[in-house]
């Protein structure tokens, strides 16, 4: 079983996924191919260092090389969104230089509804989306894309009251 993609591909240029975490081990350089051979170009991981244990996913990032992904890691803690500083914020523009190029993006953390979520939105507000409903891409449709209504964001209480705000911040800085 291969980590499904939920793809948003109607932007101007490239594509963003969302998807699970890759199955680790020895099926990890499986999992990698079939990104690759899904199109996937750049694949950014969201987990953190003790995730990446318990799913034996330490050779992604090795894995991605030999299958010509870029890959990044940047971890945010489960169910908490990441810092609004500087790297976090070189990372959405770096990450949307290469969507512009054509590239296609896929970010993933534990099962792909929370991090990754976020950040897709986070990209999504640099290629002209809007959560005021006024933009091609709306945040239902993100929505849909993951199998998930009404908000992606709706992972836990604590989580949604602390991410609402910060993409509030993350759409006032971009």
């Amino acid at each position: 079983m291969r980590a499904q993609l939920y793809s948003l591909r109607e932007l101007p240029a490239g594509c963003i996924s969302m998807m699970a975490r890759p199955r680790g081990g020895d099926w990890l350089l499986d999992e990698v191919t079939a990104l690759r051979e899904a199109g996937v170009h750049v694949l950014v991981s969201l987990l953190t260092p003790l995730e990446i244990d318990e799913f034996e996913l330490a050779e992604e990032s090795a894995f991605c090389k030999t299958q010509d992904i870029t890959f990044f890691s940047f971890p945010i803690i489960d169910r908490s969104v990441p810092p609004l500083n500087d790297r976090t914020l070189a990372l959405i523009q770096l990450l949307d230089d290469q969507r512009v190029q054509g590239k296609h993006i896929a970010l993933h953390c534990r099962q792909g509804l929370g991090r990754a979520a976020l950040m897709a939105a986070s990209l999504l507000v640099l290629s002209g989306w809007s959560p005021d409903g006024k933009s091609p891409t709306k945040w239902t449709d993100l929505a849909r894309k993951r199998g998930t209504l009404p908000s992606i964001l709706d992972t836990g209480t604590n989580f949604s009251r602390k991410a609402a705000p910060h993409l509030a911040s993350f759409i006032d800085v971009l």
